[in-house]
């Protein structure tokens, strides 16, 4: 499952990182490099765009708070799953998003921004990035990158439960907390 969007990265990043060193091979009259150097300038390695997202319906319900912690995560989610997973974050699978919050994350900030970028908060901030990337067709796993946040959150309330903590954070999902008013 990993070997296909590995196989497709590498040539995006090596495109989108130093488009100066691949300038000078395609200009040659090789037809098949051409083709390679134009396909990951496609629509596939466009960054997200943030000013959008900020006057999305998703975004602008989150709260003062939340929206400014998602204008700093946001755009360091999209770096490393450039770098950790050779993958833009629209194409993450919903296993991959999980691993890049619980696994890559964790490694790649101090200890005190990751209890920042794992809160509950955060994650309220995530699931309006999800869902804005699935309603507009920007994400390529729409739909299955909101469940990787269902198994972000699962997980964390496991590692709360079996490190003993009582009355640590609430990750329950927002969407399902409205849903039970009888």
């Amino acid at each position: 499952a990993k070997a296909p969007p590995t196989a497709k990265a590498p040539p995006a990043a090596r495109s989108v990182k130093p488009p100066v060193q691949e300038a000078p091979p395609s200009p040659m009259p090789e037809g098949g490099e051409d083709e390679l150097v134009d396909e990951p300038a496609g629509p596939e390695v466009q960054p997200i765009d943030w000013k959008e997202f900020h006057a999305s319906p998703e975004a602008t319900a989150l709260p003062a708070a939340v929206k400014t912690l998602t204008a700093q995560l946001g755009p360091l989610l999209e770096q490393l799953a450039v770098r950790a997973i050779n993958a833009p974050l629209t194409d993450l699978s919903g296993q991959e998003f999980a691993a890049l919050l619980l696994q890559v994350l964790p490694q790649a900030l101090p200890p005190q921004h990751v209890q920042a970028a794992l809160s509950p908060q955060a994650l309220v901030g995530y699931q309006a990035l999800l869902k804005y990337l699935a309603r507009t067709g920007l994400a390529t796993h729409g739909d299955d990158l909101v469940q990787g946040l269902k198994l972000v959150r699962e997980q964390l309330r496991q590692q709360m439960r079996q490190a003993g903590i009582l009355n640590g954070p609430d990750y329950s999902d927002p969407d399902e907390a409205v849903a039970p008013k009888v």
